[in-house]
């Protein structure tokens, strides 16, 4: 007796499709636009948070002008040592103070400002800004412009601030400060800061001045 095996029919295995050329360049162009995504991301806060600008990194100090007092030298909490000046309140009389600005940092910055925008009830505020290279010996004093600041500490610039007090304080009264802004830019980015200075400032109302608010 003969049996019949039956064979099903044999379909050709097909070869696997190979992904389209387009599939992969979508994917390599997708991974470079996440990376430079990432890049500008990381770039932006790096430059939103880079403060290279330093006013209490050595150079000038002091004060001058009318009634102005050095009270002499201390050191703060922290181990810093600054002066400690007063100056009358007078208001439409002016003061002066030093500082040099350094850049302690690997990247450029140019300075483009100092001092801040002027307020209405303003006690004091800036008349002008004067700068002098501090890297040549005796240097003129020129009026404010916009320099750079190379680093690591290869630009020392002295700059002399002139304030002019505008109104007066209650005999025993006061105010002080110890710092200034300045705004700067870094790869073209504005920024701004606040620049702590070698001196403490104190404005002190006196008796001599009439004073009715």
């Amino acid at each position: 007796m003969q049996t019949e095996v039956r064979v099903p029919p044999h379909e050709p295995e097909l070869a696997p499709s190979a992904a389209p050329p387009r599939r992969w360049r979508r994917r390599v162009v997708a991974i470079v636009l996440i990376l430079a995504s990432l890049t500008l991301v990381v770039g932006a806060v790096f430059v939103a948070n880079y403060d290279p600008v330093c006013g209490n990194c050595g150079g000038v100090g002091g004060v001058q002008g009318p009634g102005a007092k050095d009270l002499g030298s201390y050191t703060s909490p922290r181990g810093e040592s600054f002066n400690a000046y007063s100056v009358d309140l007078v208001p439409g009389k002016q003061f002066s103070f030093w500082f040099t600005l350094t850049n302690p940092d690997h990247l450029p910055v140019t300075i483009t400002h100092i001092g801040a925008a002027p307020q209405p009830y303003d006690t004091f505020r800036v008349a002008r800004v004067q700068i002098q290279s501090a890297n040549l010996g005796n240097a003129p004093l020129t009026a404010f412009r916009p320099f750079a600041l190379s680093g690591p500490y290869k630009d020392f610039v002295n700059v002399l601030v002139t304030m002019q007090m505008r109104r007066c304080l209650s005999s025993g009264g006061y105010t002080e400060f110890g710092s200034i802004p300045v705004s700067f830019k870094v790869l073209g980015v504005p920024r701004h800061t606040d620049v702590y200075l070698l001196s403490t400032i104190r404005l002190v109302g006196t008796s001599a001045v009439p004073c009715n608010h």
